[in-house]
């Protein structure tokens, strides 16, 4: 069953309420401060209007508003009634109540710090508990994922020589010119990479257990040197770089004629203010 959204928002509105409250009720002042902050009033309500609302909300007579002490359950009344004023185009309560709330939404937030809900969830979301069954049955039943595969296929070690042996092409030609290396793998795979993969064996065959079928090893080893060579090109590179910002460390002496420069600058100033003043006092 739906709720409207004052059923949704009634911990927040209470917050508001106790913000202003004293002894659990607040005056005529304290829902004008409260109609202000949402910006009620003066966008939605003219002091007119908001009168006559609190007068038919506590059932006062007209011209004792200004002394009137209003509830909980009366600030809420009067907020229902501030949205059938203000959207009498819309269809249905819960239509109009939902445009109040989407107008007061972000002002409560600046003012009072709260996060006024604009959407029944349980509408919004009616099957949520039969997602989450289903997402915990999935866990179950999940399928070995592609990285799972590839990691457990006999062509692992060919499809990684293949994607190191295009780092070349990452590395731009003027930095392979510039610090004289490039990446070049040392194994059988990077100089046909077209050869065709292996048959695969069948089941009804066994493979003999000796010690020329270690191809986990074997991959293991191409891995290996893949990634030492991989480490050498970054260390070279690291090894140039510094290099070449040693080189261009400025040399001693051009420091030493900026400093006499600086100070030759700093004299003919010196000695320009005391021939001012001189002159100035001659006069």
């Amino acid at each position: 069953m739906s709720q409207d959204l004052f059923e949704i928002n009634r911990s927040n509105l209470k917050k508001i309420f106790e913000a202003h409250q004293i002894r659990g009720a607040i005056l005529f002042t304290d829902i004008l401060k409260i109609s202000t902050a949402t910006r009620i009033f003066p966008n939605l309500l003219t002091s007119k209007d908001l009168r006559k609302l609190i007068i038919q909300v506590t059932s006062i007579s007209s011209g004792d508003e200004l002394s009137a002490r209003l509830s909980y359950e009366e600030m809420e009344e009067f907020l229902k009634g501030v949205a059938q004023h203000s959207y009498p185009s819309r269809r249905g309560v819960l239509e109009q109540y939902r445009m109040l709330f989407l107008h007061m939404r972000n002002p409560c937030y600046l003012r009072y710090n709260i996060i006024l809900e604009t959407e029944d969830k349980q509408k919004r979301h009616p099957d949520t508990t039969k997602a989450q069954s289903r997402s915990k049955a999935g866990v179950f039943f999940k399928p070995s994922s592609e990285s799972n595969l590839i990691s457990s296929s006999p062509y692992r070690p060919r499809m990684i020589q293949k994607t190191i042996s295009n780092l070349n092409a990452l590395i731009s030609p003027k930095v392979n010119n510039t610090f004289g290396f490039s990446l070049r793998l040392h194994d059988d795979s990077s100089r046909d990479s077209s050869a065709q993969p292996s048959p695969k064996i069948l089941n009804t065959e066994r493979i003999p257990e000796s010690a020329d079928n270690n191809i986990g090893f074997i991959g293991k080893n191409k891995e290996d040197n893949v990634l030492s060579n991989i480490t050498d090109v970054f260390n070279k590179f690291k090894d140039k770089t510094l290099e070449i910002l040693n080189r261009r460390v400025v040399p001693e002496n051009y420091i030493k004629i900026l400093l006499e420069t600086r100070r030759k600058q700093t004299d003919k100033q010196i000695k320009v203010m005391i021939y001012f003043n001189l002159w100035k006092k001659s006069r």
